[in-house]
């Protein structure tokens, strides 16, 4: 589990694999968070990046091959209950400006990833679901020449922006706590609102939820 405190991408996601409405998902992050208002809450997911690479005979053969494994992925994780698969792009990497073409096409490798998220609740083990998910997914039949490995596991909330009016609320509340202290009858003035709720994985299970603002308190003329 120690791998799931590294720092990792924030993403969101729209429709997914095995989920029916256009809920959002954001990974959470290992940076460090530099606001004074947060809201701590169980994570919603576990989130398992999975890494597919071909390095069949050629590009094309290394494409189909890339896809069938893709494909199959996608349809375990839809025979099973609450797991979502969220595709990202297919990606072509290989030498440029080869003397001769078929040695580029020869160097070409082709890479794709997924995100698989797996729920958890709060009274979920996520040391037993990440053995779990991990274990589920290595077992998968690939096709020939291809390596299905994984990135740093990371948990993720469902539609942090449903939390929005909560944090703007007991930020307003500190701000007026930070005025009255510093500049009593002064102005509070925020920049950073209008941003997005971002997460933070603050340890194994639980995710912070918060706006990245700045608050400045004036004292009046």
């Amino acid at each position: 589990m120690k791998a799931m405190m590294g720092v990792f991408l924030l993403v969101v996601a729209g429709l997914a694999h095995g989920e029916s409405s256009s809920s959002l998902f954001a990974l959470a992050t290992g940076e460090p968070v530099r606001v004074a208002v947060t809201l701590r809450q169980r994570a919603d997911y576990l989130a398992v990046p999975v890494i597919l690479r071909s390095e069949k005979g050629d590009a094309g053969e290394r494409l189909r091959a890339l896809g069938a494994a893709k494909s199959a992925v996608l349809a375990d994780v839809a025979k099973r209950g609450g797991w979502i698969a969220q595709e990202g792009p297919a990606m072509m990497a290989g030498r440029i400006g080869s003397k001769f073409l078929s040695s580029a096409a020869n160097a070409i490798q082709a890479q794709a990833e997924l995100i698989v998220l797996v729920p958890v609740t709060d009274t979920s083990d996520v040391y037993a679901a990440s053995a779990n998910a991990v274990s589920v997914l290595s077992q998968l039949p690939m096709p020939e020449k291809v390596e299905l490995t994984f990135g740093n596991l990371t948990l993720a909330a469902r539609d942090p922006q449903q939390h929005r009016t909560e944090l703007l609320k007991r930020i307003a509340e500190d701000a007026a706590r930070t005025r009255d202290s510093l500049a009593p009858g002064g102005v509070a003035r925020f920049d950073g609102l209008e941003g997005p709720v971002l997460v933070r994985q603050a340890n194994d299970h639980e995710v912070d939820l918060f706006i990245d603002y700045r608050l400045s308190v004036e004292k009046r003329p």
